[in-house]
């Protein structure tokens, strides 16, 4: 089944119930102003105790509410500056008006920088405002997380300084190292994790992720199923915890032997599902366990280049050219004359990417692979509610990778139930987050980028993006 993805919907199905406060009246002075209002749903409370209050009488208070109540930051102690992750913030606001060791009882309020991101192009990343990518950045932007990008290799561009993008590997017989010659893989790897709110170009879904290239595509866009496979199991050895396939093409039992292990290591794998336009999703979409990824343009439905087909689990922004170049997906990428530029491709390939640094915020939150990739499947949202069989076989055909704000609690408290030592979602300042973060049986199946859906498909290449 599909769905689309919506980072926001998955990052904020775990931070939906975050609301701003209502804004004193200037004419008021010294006046009280309208409190935040609280959720009935799942979410964190803010407690400011009495200064100094001892531990033994905090003690007492979590185990009279039933609730277990941490400090704020590690120097909040004197302050009294607590919270809590309950089923009913309203209802234990409500209960501790009055309470002698309780001066303060609201919801958490979400604040922000203004002008924030103030990367220049920001206005023409419709795809990153569509899923909902400040809401990840907030909540860790994929810090401490592995994002391995299997493709035509990164180069280091002028919007990718800051991130941590390792030497990666090249698996191309004649390529020493992983730098990209061809532009698609940087252009991937943009997405995920571009450098953000720096000052520069564009913004990405995880920019504080760990980017590690596996070149195996070659100059002219193709490969072969064993380089694939071989990087896979590479990345397995080195520990990522996503792997992104921009990429496809006829079945091979090798590249889906290596697949399998990946996914049984507890690795996400996500891959685009190709550009045919018809149904019959390549490998290594179609492989069991992997994310296989279809693409939507601006108006949220699925883009008529987009492979179909059971295998399909989710959607999300991939671009559509035919409406014009504002309707691509805006990345930094390498220009072909040993500089960089930045350009709009569309295609399966550009709607991948954005799963995978979903996946990597939701796994920077303390999530495992099963939570994180059942909050990213489960939040995703069909915006028409149409049945289009043609598509996927039930209503959840379009899918975005967007993490819905009145989810983000829900997520918190998976984090909390899937990794008690995850970190928090919530408090840290975003400048901290954002800031530069200094093919089967018989001869190898060909594959190349899920992308260039212009090009016809050979019976064992997926088209390429552009």
């Amino acid at each position: 089944m599909r769905r689309q993805l919506t980072t926001a919907a998955a990052v904020a199905a775990g931070v939906a119930l975050l609301v701003t406060s209502a804004a004193p009246d200037p004419t008021q002075v010294g006046a009280e102003y309208e409190p935040a209002k609280a959720d009935s749903q799942p979410g964190p409370v803010v407690l400011d105790l009495v200064d100094d209050t001892s531990p033994a009488d905090v003690e007492a208070l979590s185990q009279a509410l039933g609730v277990t109540l941490s400090l704020s930051s590690p120097w909040s102690a004197d302050e009294g500056l607590y919270r809590a992750i309950v089923a009913d913030p309203a209802g234990l606001i409500a209960r501790l008006q009055g309470h002698p060791l309780v001066e303060v009882a609201e919801p958490v309020i979400e604040v922000e920088a203004y002008g924030y991101p103030d990367d220049p192009m920001w206005d023409r990343q419709w795809n990153m405002q569509v899923i909902g990518s400040p809401v990840g950045w907030r909540v860790g932007g994929g810090e401490g997380v592995k994002v391995a990008v299997i493709d035509t290799g990164v180069k280091l561009v002028e919007d990718l300084e800051g991130v941590d993008v390792v030497s990666g590997k090249s698996f191309v017989p004649g390529a020493a190292t992983a730098d990209d010659d061809h532009g698609h893989g940087t252009h991937v790897a943009g997405t995920i994790a571009q450098a953000t709110n720096n000052g520069v170009g564009v913004t990405g879904v995880a920019p504080n992720a760990t980017i590690v290239p596996y070149k195996v595509l070659s100059k002219s866009g193709s490969g072969a199923s064993d380089w694939v496979a071989a990087a896979v199991d590479e990345a397995v050895d080195a520990g990522v915890d996503v792997i992104n396939m921009s990429l496809g093409g006829g079945n091979s039992k090798v590249l889906a032997k290596a697949v399998e292990a990946a996914v049984d290591a507890g690795v996400i794998v996500v891959a685009a599902a190709g550009n045919t336009g018809k149904k019959g999703v390549g490998c290594p979409a179609n492989v069991e366990g992997v994310i296989a990824v279809s693409a939507v343009g601006p108006d949220d439905g699925i883009t008529w280049y987009s492979t179909y087909g059971p295998e399909v689990e989710i959607a999300a922004p991939g671009g559509d050219l035919k409406k014009g170049e504002a309707s691509g997906i805006l990345q930094d990428t390498i220009d072909g004359k040993g500089g960089h530029a930045y350009r709009a491709f569309q295609g399966t390939s550009m709607a991948t990417p954005h799963v995978a640094g979903a996946a990597a915020v939701l796994l920077g939150m303390g999530l495992d692979d099963s939570a994180a990739t059942a909050v990213l499947l489960e939040t995703a949202h069909n915006p028409t509610g149409e049945r289009t069989d043609q598509y996927v076989a039930d209503l959840k055909t379009k899918a975005r990778v967007v993490v819905h704000e009145d989810e983000l609690s829900k997520i918190e408290i998976a984090a909390e139930s899937a990794s008690p030592g995850g970190k928090p979602l919530v408090g840290k300042d975003p400048k901290s987050l954002l800031g530069p973060v200094d093919v089967a049986g018989g001869p190898a199946a060909r594959v190349s980028p899920a992308a260039r859906p212009n090009i016809p498909a050979p019976p064992v290449a997926a088209p390429g993006d552009r």
